[in-house]
């Protein structure tokens, strides 16, 4: 019976000694970790810490042991990737703050009414419009209605510029029904009709004067079609 007690003593001693040369290990461990902040803007980009996926930023004081890491910090929307060299130092918090912007410009396009189709060297959208992703440069836009009733608009030499912002506001349009040209052309075709109607009675009739004048008249206004057309 003592030797079976003093075993149990022994064995209690030693798991005694191990349980505190543990938590020591432990404590030790947490006083020599050193914390791990990533900070971005806009935030929600995400980061890779030595290609070990972290989560999104901000990541905020996130533990870890003291040494050089290699940083990946993505922005899948604006489709740009940076990469930090970070030291993480035991007891205290290295931070890291990336500004994820590209030297993009903004326009904005306004229409009445609203609606209107916009083409820079594609489509890129319809009024009321905002992007802020357009590369800076000179650009010649067009507004296009749906309705056929509204002219397409042109807007040339549209300067973007790096982080700046330009507004376009049009009032479209609408066609008219009849302008000066469309009436003259109407007036020339009712002409020429008039002048074939004439000169084939003229022909029937054996009546060689009408049907010279009918067809003149029809031709010359067929002629004045063509130039009308052509301006």
């Amino acid at each position: 019976m003592q030797r079976v007690a003093r075993g149990s003593r022994r064995s209690g001693i030693i798991a005694a000694s191990i349980a505190v040369l543990l938590v020591t290990l432990h404590g030790s461990c947490i006083a020599q970790a050193g914390r791990l902040t990533v900070l971005s803007d806009p935030s929600g980009a995400k980061v890779w810490i030595n290609d070990q996926y972290a989560g999104q930023t901000p990541i905020q004081a996130r533990q870890l042991p003291p040494g050089h890491y290699s940083l990946r910090i993505v922005d899948p929307v604006r489709q740009i990737t940076k990469r930090e060299a970070v030291k993480v130092t035991a007891d205290s918090t290295s931070v890291v703050s990336l500004a994820l912007q590209k030297d993009y410009g903004t326009i904005v396009v306004e229409s009445v009414p609203t609606g209107a189709e916009v083409f820079f060297t594609t489509k890129i959208g319809t009024t009321p419009l905002t992007d802020d992703q357009i590369v800076p440069g000179a650009y010649n836009v067009e507004l296009r209605h749906p309705n056929p009733r509204y002219l397409t608009e042109y807007v040339e030499n549209v300067v973007v510029r790096k982080n700046g912002s330009v507004t376009i506001s049009k009032q479209l349009k609408k066609r008219r029904r009849l302008d000066g040209k469309a009436v003259v052309r109407l007036g020339l075709g009712l002409v020429c009709a008039g002048g074939a109607v004439i000169g084939g009675v003229g022909a029937a009739n054996d009546n060689t004067g009408q049907t010279m004048f009918g067809y003149m008249l029809g031709g010359a206004a067929l002629v004045g079609l063509e130039i009308v057309a052509f301006f």
